[in-house]
């Protein structure tokens, strides 16, 4: 007890450390809820059934043939290079896999380089 005493001030940093992590707003490691990903709170788009809160916006991708917008949960998908890729129908993602470099993807569809050292 006496060392909780004389520390109090580094144990009150480290939680608050902790806290932020969990939060989210840590390193960007996400040690629980940082918000990357759906499904928090134990009902779908993350929502608490007692959040009053606005509702959660739906990911919004956009078609690279045609340049739409498309919904994700009712658009046609395929993978290129390991990310999915909407589109607003199967004529469109036929024509973007016979030539996947045709088409420029936009920024949120983009693959990810892979960094070392990081998370």
């Amino acid at each position: 007890m006496q060392w909780l005493e004389q520390n109090w001030l580094l144990v009150l940093l480290g939680a608050g450390v902790i806290f932020f992590m969990m939060r989210g707003g840590g390193m960007g490691c996400g040690m629980g809820g940082g918000g990357h990903g759906g499904g928090q709170g134990g009902s779908p788009g993350g929502a608490s059934p007692h959040d009053n809160g606005p509702a959660p916006m739906q990911a919004q991708a956009v078609d690279p043939v045609s340049g739409r917008p498309v919904d994700p949960s009712t658009a046609v998908s395929t993978v290129y290079r390991g990310v999915p890729v909407y589109f607003e129908s199967r004529e469109n993602r036929d024509r973007f896999e016979a030539t996947p470099g045709q088409f420029a993807l936009p920024q949120a569809q983009q693959p990810q380089s892979h960094r070392h050292g990081g998370c």
